[in-house]
């Protein structure tokens, strides 16, 4: 090859970058129609394999790429394209807002008992005092704390060992090291563990807790699924369905499903008006990845015999997780 030919191998010219990013711009639009499609019709209904686009173009992805794809079809002077991305991305941002936003007012009856859930992203031991102080703020009877403990290659102490401690006002009901949960209660909240075992579902692992309020006995199940995105979400669901099926006192199955609220799965409890934010949630219900911005709602809470009065996400930079707040009543809410 000739020292020109080369140098023209090394250094791409203006042309060949352009036709790189139509490139990109194809594909990324193609994605963006099959996800469309899937939404339209199965979702992930047909398992793992279309999963995979389904789970990676949310509405927010669907908003922020019809957008690009209106810019970059603008810059190249193609103005059919332009417009045709360009209302692709408003009619987007309109199914993003009715589906994913919650106007309703909020319910002002007093609330029995606060429960948060958090997944914190196993922080770092030197972050402890930020991470303590976070967890306070949540200002809740019952915590629910996922992937407290850091990554094992880090060779840190436990969560147990560094922020627990600077948990004030806080008792530790159970930690299990093993899935990477924590609870705790708030101290004189009378809240009380009868008993906790781990479920084992599959794909997904969860902590049983009988739990006492008061006296009045209600159950919590606790899961962290895993993160694939060709994980076959039902295998999972399946056992959680049969869990509920033996519960005969108010239940509360909270965590991180890494599974959005529009899957299949959730239909029939959705159906049922079990969905925490759906019933008492106000404001914009995704809770994952905080940065640059949440496009995904994969940490979810379903009740039963509790009353959801007041649903928050509420986002804190220790975490990519936004943390889960309700306040609830274990008996239908008296008026104001």
């Amino acid at each position: 090859m000739s020292e020109a030919g080369k140098r023209s191998w090394w250094r791409p010219t203006r042309a060949d970058a352009l036709r790189a990013i139509d490139l990109l711009a194809y594909a990324g639009g193609l994605l963006l129609v099959v996800g469309l499609a899937l939404r339209l019709g199965p979702r992930d209904r047909w398992g793992s394999a279309w999963a995979v686009p389904f789970y990676a173009t949310p509405l927010g992805v669907q908003v922020a790429g019809g957008a690009l794809c209106s810019i970059w079809a603008s810059l190249r002077r193609r103005p059919r394209a332009c417009l045709a991305w360009g209302l692709f991305a408003w009619a987007m941002t309109g199914w993003l807002l009715a589906s994913h936003w919650r106007w309703e007012p909020r319910s002002s009856a007093p609330a029995d008992l606060s429960v948060a859930y958090w997944n914190i992203a196993r922080p770092r031991a030197e972050r402890r005092e930020r991470v303590a102080a976070s967890v306070a703020k949540l200002d809740a009877d019952l915590l629910f704390l996922a992937e407290v403990n850091p990554l094992r290659k880090h060779h840190e102490a436990s969560f147990v060992d560094t922020v627990e401690p600077r948990l004030l006002g806080y008792r530790r009901l159970v930690a299990s090291p093993r899935i990477g949960l924590w609870i705790g209660a708030r101290v004189g909240a009378e809240i009380e563990l009868v008993a906790s075992r781990r479920e084992y579902l599959q794909v997904a692992w969860g902590l049983d807790l009988d739990l006492r309020w008061r006296g009045r006995p209600w159950r919590a199940l606790v899961v962290d699924f895993d993160s694939s995105p060709s994980t076959t979400r039902r295998r999972a669901l399946e056992p959680l369905r049969a869990w509920v099926s033996r519960q005969r006192v108010p239940w509360l199955v909270i965590g991180d499903f890494n599974t959005p609220l529009e899957s299949v799965c959730f239909d029939a409890w959705r159906a049922e008006g079990r969905h925490a934010f759906e019933r008492a949630g106000r404001g914009y219900m995704a809770s994952w990845p905080l940065y640059p911005a949440p496009v995904l709602s994969i940490d979810h809470a379903f009740t039963a015999g509790l009353t959801p009065l007041r649903v928050d996400l509420l986002s804190d930079l220790i975490s990519d997780h936004r943390a889960l707040r309700l306040e609830l009543a274990l008996s239908p809410p008296k008026a104001p």
